[in-house]
């Protein structure tokens, strides 16, 4: 619960509430519990990035190069935050359609899943919530990482030299004793100073929140996608045992192969229209997932290799401990975030076309074939046309794209290390 909404307000159980991390979401306006503080939130967020890429350039025209670049990283670090937030917010209809297909399970077979299959599912599904909760925490864990260092690397600066960067700070209209250098008009006076510094504490907690929230949203929903096309397989997979035990809870009694053919072949269709329906809810949900990830993946991919080459560029031009002390964290977090993101889009690919290929691993074939061949046909259209996540059409997340970041980022380092 944020701001008094609770899991009545948004419609979802207190269960889903939990673990979907929707807190979590609300507190970085992803999803938003009330639209004032989204609005507030986002336009600190604006505020912050602006004021600190206006100091990055005013440190370069006076020839700090490594400040320069500290807050050009620290500015394309918010300008991806806010690319998040704005998506978010603007597919909010898709958030609440996702966590409501949560909250219902997504689909039920009824009496057409076996008990094996059954118990399968529920092992799997806790796996499932313990991957959510283990790739959420090691991001956290660098998040924490990160604000803590920029907003403690003021402070160590004064231990380690004594003194502030500047004799009197805010002369230029630039706070350098802030976490965050920015840039706030007339702040060579007390009341502007004051303002500005605070506001300049409060971001680095926007940024934190936000990439927090979108991973971990980004996550859960892969996470989901990924266990309904597992629940899929396995359906299809035992789609004679399923057909067995339906067939007995309507007739009261085991199918033998001597039974009623037409009764044992009407449940092998249930079974089978269960299975495509399933997968045509699969299919939509996807789609509204690419759709909702259509432009933050473009920023997490064409602000991906930027940001890691911008934090090895601060570490190399930089001989002040202050500002390199929280810059390993800020790489870790940005190269895990970058895989996070093209991990799951090559998994989420790799699944969509394996499902084709499941009705196979059945021994439907030897006495069922005439039944299964008209739905094993409708399976594998939907699954021999390629499901892949984009990046506003102009790549795929994958794993060598993760390879061609890392690429680019090494090249964008030599070239501008050659540059000074």
């Amino acid at each position: 619960m944020v701001f008094g909404i609770t899991s009545d307000d948004v419609g979802l159980s207190r269960n889903t509430m939990i673990e979907e991390d929707i807190t979590l979401l609300q507190l970085a306006a992803l999803y938003p519990a009330n639209k004032y503080y989204a609005v507030v939130f986002f336009c600190f967020l604006l505020w912050g990035t602006i004021g600190v890429a206006v100091s990055g350039f005013t440190c370069y025209s006076e020839g700090d190069i490594g400040f320069a670049f500290e807050c050009l990283h620290q500015s394309v670090v918010g300008a991806n935050m806010l690319v998040q937030i704005a998506a978010h917010n603007y597919y909010s209809a898709t958030l609440s359609k996702y966590f409501r297909k949560m909250d219902e399970n997504y689909y039920s077979y009824n009496d057409t899943m076996d008990d094996d299959s059954r118990k399968f599912i529920a092992d799997v599904a806790h796996e499932k919530k313990q991957r959510k909760l283990m790739f959420g925490r090691v991001f956290k864990v660098l998040i924490v990482g990160c604000v803590g260092g920029v907003l403690i690397k003021s402070s160590a600066l004064h231990l380690i030299r004594g003194q502030g960067l500047k004799e009197v700070d805010g002369l230029n209209w630039i706070i350098y004793e802030a976490p965050l250098k920015v840039y706030v008009p007339y702040s060579d006076q007390w009341g502007p100073y004051l303002i500005g510094y605070a506001c300049a504490c409060i971001v680095p907690f926007e940024v934190g929140f936000a990439c927090s929230g979108s991973i971990s949203c980004f996550i859960r929903f892969s996470e989901e996608l990924l266990h309904q096309i597992l629940v899929l397989n396995v359906g299809l997979r035992n789609t004679i045992k399923r057909a067995k035990h339906t067939y007995k809870v309507r007739y009261g009694r085991e199918y033998v192969g001597t039974d009623n053919k037409q009764e044992f072949e009407h449940c092998l269709k249930e079974c089978m229209k269960c299975s495509v329906e399933h997968h045509l809810v699969i299919i939509q949900l996807f789609a509204d997932f690419r759709k909702l990830m259509h432009i933050p993946l473009f920023t997490v991919i064409f602000d991906g290799g930027a940001l890691i080459c911008l934090a090895v560029v601060v570490i190399l031009t930089n001989d002040d401990p202050s500002v390199i002390l929280p810059i390993p964290f800020f790489v870790s977090a940005e190269l895990y975030y970058t895989y996070v993101y093209c991990g799951y889009g090559e998994r989420l690919t790799s699944a969509f076309s394996e499902v084709g290929y499941q009705l196979y691993l059945d021994d439907w074939y030897l006495t069922e074939a005439k039944v299964i061949q008209p739905y094993l046909e409708i399976i594998r259209s939907y699954s021999f046309i390629p499901k892949e996540l984009s990046a506003l059409g102009f790549a795929t997340p994958n794993h060598q794209m993760f390879g061609s970041i890392l690429r680019t980022a090494y090249s964008f380092s030599n070239v501008i290390l050659a540059r000074d």
